[in-house]
């Protein structure tokens, strides 16, 4: 009989943590991706991105939905009240960077681990892909299954070249692939916690300006 009474409970308390135990740990896991340097934007100036990102989804009006394009959207519109227009690549990767981490976003790798993504994307034109993982949970949804979302912050790069709207050299927009139930390979993790920079030769490539 008392087993039958407790039951419930435990098993409200077994959901309970199933749930809230892995959201959890995206507030205090990864505090080393938090210690970036973007060039010469210092990490100083990196949390200060970090603590209005945090502040300006908690303001800004709107939400989340269940619909990638929306969520890219949001994104987009969170990013661009971030950054400020500001045109150089250092202050726009710090920038992106620090929105997806404000939302607990785990960086895995640049480009598929591309070892030189700007050079070759200079060369070659293109796009540098920022891969991140990201608990659905941390974006005001509930889904305590399938949680994890791929989100991709794609810099435009340089060079007379298709590119689907933006074209504008240097801008950072968002891709977000919510959960499916269709396999994809795991993103292999990069051994730096931190999104690469180009050096100060390709940075002015990088930066936005209407080209």
């Amino acid at each position: 009989m008392k087993v039958r009474k407790w039951l419930p409970l435990a098993i409200m308390l077994g959901l309970a943590a199933a749930y809230g135990g892995p959201l959890l740990i995206t507030y205090i896991a990864n505090g080393e991706q938090d210690e970036c340097t973007f060039g010469p934007v210092s990490n100083e100036q990196y949390r200060a991105y970090l603590r209005r990102a945090k502040d300006l989804s908690s303001k800004t009006p709107g939400s989340f939905s269940r619909n990638d394009e929306e969520a890219k959207i949001r994104f987009n519109e969170l990013f661009d009240r971030l950054v400020e227009q500001k045109p150089s690549i250092y202050e726009r990767l710090a920038a992106s960077h620090a929105l997806l981490r404000s939302f607990g976003a785990q960086y895995r790798n640049t480009s598929d681990g591309d070892s030189d993504p700007y050079a070759t994307v200079a060369k070659t034109g293109g796009f540098v892909r920022f891969n991140y993982y990201l608990d659905v949970n941390r974006l005001g949804l509930f889904q305590p299954l399938m949680r994890q979302a791929w989100v991709i912050a794609i810099l435009i790069g340089p060079g007379d070249f298709y590119r689907p709207v933006p074209s504008v050299a240097g801008d950072i927009r968002f891709v977000v692939n919510y959960p499916a139930f269709d396999t994809r390979p795991p993103i292999d993790r990069a051994s730096e916690q931190c999104p690469p920079v180009p050096n100060q030769a390709l940075s002015e490539s990088f930066s936005r300006i209407s080209r």
